[in-house]
């Protein structure tokens, strides 16, 4: 028999380097939320965490987020009991700038490239961005490796049974071309490389996107033809990088998909003003419907409340703190009898 529910919690920009003693603290903070919702019958089934994980790209940076992070959170799960995976994405801050920082970010988004094409000639192209990605691609602790940076596909795809559930998961590197403070309409993670991707979950029940950047951060033309691509495959897109959590139902080629972003786990000390926040989310198949609920750590109460007003209170769950959308899939691609 199918569990129909799969639950997720969603965290992105944890920006691990930009202040090692804050940050320490506030993953913990993190972690015991995620004990005191595993204590309440709470059990993600899956983590997914939508990049900025470093600061600079650097090697130190993954190894305090895997030891400030991850292994206490694998703990927090039940350890080796935990049946669930942790899949991650890099973001702009997961860039090595230091490396490769003069390539001609407008020939590679030209009319008729070959660099983003999931073939041996388009990871030839892409090649001279590897080292940028050395970092993150080595050393962060995920249940996923970092070569797929490196590899033809450029993208991770997988299909994980979840109790019966068949879950697609995409992982896209947005931050290709991140090199400046003028990243805004000028990146992409290739259409190429996401739509070969999208083909390999297609049998999926539910497709989740995982990358960093909104899809207004990207190349009008490129963002456009991805819109189309999710509204089809009828993808819930997980992002970060505007540290704030929002969600929205899109048009996609007159296809619907939605989009959640989630707040910084890390942008700030407790005695400044922005908000650090993180978002629990669940699929509930029979129903067809997305729940999600925003979080925010609370330095006042110690303590990590539900966040209003960043999402519709038309959408809220009467009662409750999870705001409901509906599934961006056919009934018939359910898979319930």
């Amino acid at each position: 028999m199918t569990d129909d529910r799969l639950t997720w919690l969603h965290c992105s920009d944890f920006h691990v380097g930009k202040d090692r003693a804050a940050q320490e603290r506030l993953l913990g903070k993190i972690v015991e939320h995620v004990q005191e919702q595993v204590a309440s019958g709470r059990v993600p089934d899956l983590v997914f965490i939508t990049g900025d994980v470093g600061n600079r790209g650097l090697n130190a940076e993954y190894n305090a987020f895997n030891k400030d992070f991850i292994a206490p959170l694998r703990e927090a799960l039940g350890g080796n009991t935990w049946q669930g995976r942790i899949l991650a994405v890099p973001g702009n801050h997961d860039v090595d700038r230091t490396k490769a920082n003069a390539f001609d970010r407008d020939g590679v988004l030209a009319p008729g490239t070959r660099f983003f094409d999931p073939s041996s000639e388009g990871k030839a192209e892409r090649e001279i961005l590897f080292p940028r990605f050395k970092g993150y691609r080595q050393k962060a602790r995920v249940d996923v490796s970092g070569n797929w940076i490196n590899d033809a596909a450029g993208a991770f795809a997988e299909v994980i049974d979840v109790r019966g559930i068949k879950v697609g998961v995409l992982g896209v590197n947005t931050a290709w071309l991140s090199k400046d403070n003028k990243d805004q309409g000028r990146l992409t993670p290739g259409v190429e490389l996401t739509e070969a991707a999208l083909e390999r979950i297609g049998d999926a029940q539910v497709r989740f996107v995982l990358g960093h950047h909104p899809l207004h951060w990207l190349q009008e033309d490129q963002a456009e033809r991805l819109r189309a691509l999710f509204g089809h495959h009828r993808a819930i897109y997980l992002h970060g990088h505007l540290h704030k959590a929002e969600g929205r139902s899109e048009d996609g080629a007159g296809n619907q998909f939605l989009v959640f972003q989630a707040g910084a786990a890390f942008q700030a000390r407790d005695d400044e003003p922005w908000r650090n926040g993180l978002l629990w989310g669940q699929v509930d198949l029979a129903g067809e419907h997305v729940l999600v609920s925003p979080r925010f750590w609370n330095p006042s109460n110690y303590d990590w409340p539900v966040e209003t007003g960043r999402f519709p209170e038309k959408r809220r769950e009467p009662g409750s703190d999870w705001w409901i959308y509906p599934l961006p899939m056919k009934p018939s691609q359910t898979g319930l009898a």
